[in-house]
């Protein structure tokens, strides 16, 4: 997806920014300034409808303490627009729907900064079809799949997550289609949470993953990256297709 061309040139300037940072944080010895421009970089992009900012820890030359420092703060871009990876989501959910395909969409961002009630929010308000349904991280592992069920029954036909609730145990094959909303670096929960509907009860005569990323941006380059990981690891187990 092509950012919105404001929402591109903030991250760019950002990144430039950051990446300053970066190199003077290694000069000095620090490398603990990776973790908040890599959550930067892959988060950002998804909501810019807030405020961000950039913090990290800088120790002080003489005391040794570590005092918050802020190194970029991004306004808000506003609440009341769509943006262009939303509307990639709105259009692609809506076609699927009106192929009667119901999707689960995975999220990273679920915890302090969740981005699932606004996602579900635009697609109840686009989609007249759309039945929505967030799996929170609060339903134990041994209860997801009979959430998941009742909900079905009651006529839902989009779930919202993060892949890290549905990696191992649980089918999905109401839900032939699967897209990632957010890209995950880790492999295992990426490849686990894509096989969901890939089953051997499967009923669709096609199951169908997609895969959402802001061109240009740190998401393509680990959409890259993992692709390459995975291909690696279907090689060891002799599926070279």
């Amino acid at each position: 997806v092509e950012l919105d061309s404001d929402v591109y040139a903030e991250y760019d300037r950002t990144r430039t920014r950051l990446q300053d940072a970066l190199v003077q944080r290694r000069v000095e010895g620090d490398t603990t300034f990776r973790g908040a421009y890599l959550q930067w970089s892959m988060g950002w992009p998804n909501a810019p409808f807030r405020p961000y900012e950039v913090i990290h820890n800088l120790k002080h030359p003489i005391t040794g303490e570590k005092l918050p420092h802020t190194v970029a703060s991004i306004p808000s871009y506003g609440e009341d627009r769509i943006y262009a990876k939303e509307r990639a989501l709105i259009d692609l959910v809506s076609a699927e729907l009106a192929a009667n395909r119901p999707c689960v969409i995975y999220v990273r961002q679920t915890a302090t900064r969740d981005i699932q009630p606004r996602l579900e929010g635009l697609l109840r308000q686009h989609i007249p079809d759309a039945r929505t349904f967030i799996l929170s991280n609060r339903v134990e592992a041994e209860r997801r799949e009979a959430v998941i069920e009742r909900e079905i029954a009651k006529g839902v036909n989009v779930v919202l997550c993060n892949p890290e609730l549905v990696k191992t145990g649980l089918d999905l094959i109401y839900f032939p289609t699967l897209i990632f909303y957010e890209i995950v670096f880790n492999l295992g929960t990426m490849m686990q949470a894509a096989a969901r509907s890939y089953r051997l009860n499967q009923t669709h005569q096609q199951c169908k993953v997609y895969y959402l990323f802001a061109e240009g941006t740190m998401e393509q380059t680990a959409v890259q990256l993992m692709s390459r990981k995975q291909r690696a690891a279907k090689l060891l187990t002799g599926d070279i297709g």
